[in-house]
């Protein structure tokens, strides 16, 4: 049985979706999602933060509806929340 690695990424576009149509007629989404994670320091008390970036790719089928690309063209914009 092979072993199935999955992750769950809450954050926010950092910039649209790239949108490639390939041979097979299906079409490609690439996008970026920033997180972001603040504390204090506890020697100093200075306010930290670390933002790490993902790259996701989604491929969508050319027989699924025009309402999924349309979906896909008006939700992922830059700065909108996304959970993937």
């Amino acid at each position: 049985m092979a072993n199935l690695n999955t992750a769950q990424v809450m954050g926010y576009l950092g910039n649209d979706a790239d949108v490639q149509s390939l041979q097979t007629g299906d079409t490609k989404y690439s996008f970026s999602i920033a997180t972001s994670d603040k504390w204090k320091d506890r020697m100093t008390g200075e306010p930290r933060s670390l933002t790490e970036w993902h790259r996701v790719e989604t491929i969508v089928k050319s027989t699924a509806s025009a309402n999924i690309h349309t979906f896909y063209k008006d939700i992922l914009k830059k700065g909108k929340s996304i959970f993937v």
